[in-house]
């Protein structure tokens, strides 16, 4: 009687969903920023969490396409993260991983070393005695769960190099340590 039910009443039709990317920095994805994105001629702030992956989708509700009649929704905008890699750093969940090569002399008698995390450069301590990939924990230098303050930790892999070439003198030096060990004089 009022034109209800039957075929002639569906409701307002919505607009269609819309997709786009951006691509951000590791340490954006990292601490979270702020982006404007264009879409259809209109610009759209955009706020990416802290912690978001690479490849992650963000849909932000009634910012698509214009409803084809009036009363309708729009659509949704679906965007997704793409997050361009580091020189050194990776990320694997929580935790960002990264490598440091030291001498073998160092890793024979301990040293410091400068590690570059998502923080700047912090000096990590390499124990003597260390073997190669060997892994040290700095805690909270890494990624945060989505939805949390809490970080995880970087984890740091110890390469060891060693010479290829040795001079007269550091080979001598290198015989005589091998000479003593083998008659016991080193553990």
């Amino acid at each position: 009687m009022f034109g209800f039910g039957g075929a002639g009443f569906r409701g307002a039709r919505r607009g269609r969903d819309l997709q786009t990317s951006i691509t951000i920095d590791f340490k954006e994805a990292i601490f979270g920023t702020s982006k404007t994105i264009r879409v259809d001629g209109k610009d759209i702030k955009l706020k990416i969490p802290a912690g978001i992956y690479d490849g992650q989708r963000i849909r932000l509700n009634g910012k698509g396409g214009e409803a084809p009649q009036e009363g309708g929704q729009r659509g949704d905008l679906y965007v997704e993260i793409r997050v361009r890699a580091h020189k050194t750093l990776t990320r694997e969940g929580d935790l960002i991983l990264s490598e440091v090569t030291i001498s073998m002399v160092d890793a024979v008698l301990g040293c410091e070393v400068d590690v570059e995390t998502v923080d700047g450069q912090i000096t990590m301590k390499v124990p003597a005695g260390t073997q190669p990939g060997t892994n040290f924990k700095l805690s909270g230098h890494g990624a945060p769960r989505l939805g949390s303050d809490e970080r995880g930790p970087q984890i740091v892999t110890v390469n060891v190099e060693i010479p290829k070439n040795l001079n007269r003198k550091q080979r001598e030096l290198m015989e005589q340590f091998r000479d003593a060990k083998k008659r016991g004089i080193f553990g």
